[in-house]
């Protein structure tokens, strides 16, 4: 369960991306990589888990969002390699700015 701010309101919510086809992991690198590491972190862990991300089982479907004022918007789950990369790096962007 999670909590944001979109800064208008919400009318239509519908399953689907923007784009035509997914990535997968055969076509994209990073998300190869991410796809070992999760994989890899499972196994660690004995197996344990209900799959998604962290059982490496697939990603749900991203859930895209429709605004009263005509804005777009996506919510779609990251595979944690790539989420603590992501993470990493806006750290290292604010950085400069604080500095």
């Amino acid at each position: 369960m999670g909590e944001f701010h979109t800064g208008c309101f919400i009318n239509r919510f519908r399953r689907g991306s923007l784009v035509m086809r997914l990535p997968d992991a055969s076509s994209d690198p990073l998300l190869a990589a991410a796809a070992a590491a999760t994989a890899a972190a499972a196994s660690a862990a004995g197996g344990a888990g209900g799959g998604g991300a962290a059982g490496g089982g697939p990603l749900p479907q991203p859930l895209l969002f429709g605004t009263t004022d005509g804005r777009l918007g996506v919510m779609a789950q990251l595979p944690q390699p790539l989420y603590d990369h992501l993470a990493k790096l806006q750290v290292r962007l604010l950085l400069p700015c604080i500095a």
